[in-house]
């Protein structure tokens, strides 16, 4: 659809996303005294508007989604047809999903500390807990489950806000259309195992989801490494998940409440949302000490180049404030953190960008200013040292991954033998200085320095925690 078109009282601006069974355009409404206010427009394909099963899907989502007031679930303004279009009108967030943080931090070679992490989680578990609870007019619960909880559906807005999106396949108690028990719908990777064997689920099953999107925002890597299927699904339905501790230093109380998410059995698994945010605000308070203009720092810090190119006046001004003038940096500093070690050949990195697999190249864009004050207050910054002699004996090969979290389970690299060499050197220099000068002086402080030399070669500058994160390089 062309920009310009017309669709009921609204003029199409630029498609935002596309799917197979409907696209998603930026729309707008003006009115008397220079009046205009953007939407976000989803528009069934013409070939599915005259199936009665897609029309009634369609239409359920539009229900349930619309039921649902919260500040971190998108809001449903509008559904309608006009001249055989069928159309559902959302309000429009310009800014980035969730996945495309993800990306740009890893392109940026750094990785989000714990409490931006739980900050980001306990919004979207506030969100999935309203929606959750929603209710129809007689006051009786209607059971929502959005059944596709995942980095891709959650937004993150210029100004902070974070919000749960596309209700499509979601599952409540008035729908029209019911899913067959041998009809599964979802994103293989974030489902929980009774979504994926086909049976019923209740909110527990968007838990597991949100447990797998922790999992992945603590450690920055892929729960299930796999690409093949039929793995991921035995990993799934067996449990054999590991723990986000093994990979990253985060408190052991938000260890355990990652597992439980991550239980096989529902009735293992924390019994509600709410449940999940509190006890987040008891292992984690200065999450909550995060605020919306932080998240939007650390955003803009990210993909600030194409934030600044979004067509909605909003938010081609947000830079413009007093905040957004130093907030990015302070951001990028205050939460995120750089990897500790980073690829220094990209020719053992097999397979090839994300922009080259989906032809989505948001995840790549970094704030030049922003990365160059970084870089240049962080003398151990991986970018610093891609031209290092290359020492690759415990750096195992990354696989790109659809979200650009790596796939490789790496903890910290073994002890160095120059490093052990380096302490005995010194517990001799110590000894000997009991010999004499002469004998310290010539023969104990050479092999010292050369030691040191090498374990700084092998191991590396910026360890950070005792752990070694890889990520794929864009």
């Amino acid at each position: 659809m062309e920009a310009g078109t017309r669709v009921g009282s609204f003029e199409v601006v630029q498609p935002l996303a596309r799917g197979g069974m409907a696209a998603v355009y930026l729309v707008a409404r003006s009115g008397p005294g220079g009046f205009r206010r953007y939407a976000a427009m989803k528009i069934v394909r013409p070939d599915l508007v005259r199936s009665d099963e897609f029309r009634t899907m369609f239409l359920d989502e539009a229900r349930v989604a619309a039921r649902i007031r919260h500040p971190n679930v998108i809001h449903i303004e509008d559904l309608g047809e006009a001249n055989g279009t069928l159309f559902l009108v959302m309000e429009y967030v310009p800014g980035a999903s969730l996945s495309t943080l993800l990306r740009g931090l890893n392109g940026m070679g750094r990785v989000l500390k714990a409490e931006m992490a739980i900050a980001l989680a306990v919004r979207l578990a506030t969100g999935l807990h309203a929606a959750h609870e929603t209710r129809d007019e007689a006051g009786q619960r209607l059971n929502v489950v959005h059944r596709d909880v995942s980095p891709q559906n959650v937004i993150l807005g210029v100004h902070g806000d974070v919000k749960l999106i596309d209700f499509g396949i979601a599952s409540a108690r008035d729908r029209l259309h019911e899913t067959g028990h041998n009809i599964v719908r979802g994103k293989l990777r974030y489902m929980a195992p009774e979504q994926l064997q086909g049976l019923e689920v209740d909110r527990r099953a968007d838990l597991f989801s949100l447990g797998i999107v922790m999992w992945e925002m603590l450690t920055m890597r892929r729960l299930f490494q796999s690409r093949d299927d039929n793995e991921v699904i035995r990993a799934i339905l067996k449990g054999e998940l590991p723990s986000p501790m093994e990979f990253a230093p985060i408190p052991g109380d938000v260890n355990e409440l990652v597992k439980r998410l991550l239980a096989p059995e529902p009735s293992d698994r924390p019994a509600t949302a709410r449940e999940v945010t509190q006890e987040l605000k008891k292992f984690m308070p200065e999450a909550f000490l995060i605020e919306d203009v932080d998240i939007a720092g650390l955003l803009w810090g990210v993909a600030g180049q194409e934030l600044a190119s979004l067509p909605d006046f909003e938010a081609s001004q947000a830079l413009n404030t007093t905040e957004m003038k130093t907030v990015p940096r302070k951001a990028l500093e205050d939460f995120t953190r750089p990897v500790t070690r980073f690829p220094i050949d990209d020719k053992t990195i097999p397979g090839v960008p994300w922009s080259q697999v989906t032809g989505d190249s948001t995840g790549t864009a970094v704030s030049a200013a922003v990365m160059q004050s970084l870089t240049a207050s962080e003398p151990d910054h991986p970018s610093k040292r891609v031209s290092k002699p290359e020492r690759v004996s415990f750096t195992p090969a990354v696989t790109t991954d659809p979200i650009g979290i790596t796939t490789d389970p790496i903890g910290a690299p073994p002890p160095s033998k120059n490093g052990i060499r380096l302490v005995l050197a010194i517990l001799m220099a110590l000894m000997g200085a009991a010999i004499g000068y002469l004998l310290v002086h010539f023969f104990v402080n050479p092999q010292v320095e050369e030691a040191a030399g090498d374990a700084e070669e092998e191991i590396g500058a910026g360890q950070d925690d005792g752990m070694a994160y890889d990520l794929d390089q864009e």
